[in-house]
């Protein structure tokens, strides 16, 4: 019975992801006092705001799926802000605005979390 749960939920998962398009390219997990990156690869930014002058990446970029640990709103180096809540999952729109997709269980880790809204998390 447990198999047939988890299949139909693998394929209302995979049917509500096909049916909205999008497949984020990486999330970013925020926390308190930094963001993490999940997908390709794993990076850490304290403080939440990335260097583009140092050669790091800008997370905050169209496409990616953001996914909130906390209340909290966050500025990216090109003062876009994105403000959003605790347990929520948001798509980076080509605004940079941040359009809720989903809740995320807490409990779950980054990547599993990550995965459940399409990202591929590599290790």
């Amino acid at each position: 019975m447990k198999r047939w749960n988890r299949l139909i939920v693998a394929l209302a998962l995979m049917l509500l992801l096909s049916a909205c398009g999008r497949k984020p390219a990486g999330a970013v997990v925020v926390y308190e006092d930094h963001l993490v990156i999940v997908g390709a690869a794993k990076v850490t930014f304290p403080g939440g705001i990335p260097g583009l002058g140092t050669g790091q990446m800008n997370p905050w970029r169209p496409g990616n799926a953001a996914v909130f640990r906390v209340d909290r709103t966050i500025q990216d180096s090109d003062a876009h802000l994105f403000a959003g809540r605790a347990g929520k999952v948001y798509w980076i729109t080509d605004k940079f605005e941040l359009e809720e997709i989903g809740q995320a269980d807490l409990a779950k880790t980054d990547d599993d979390i990550a995965r459940q809204f399409g990202v591929e998390v590599k290790k």
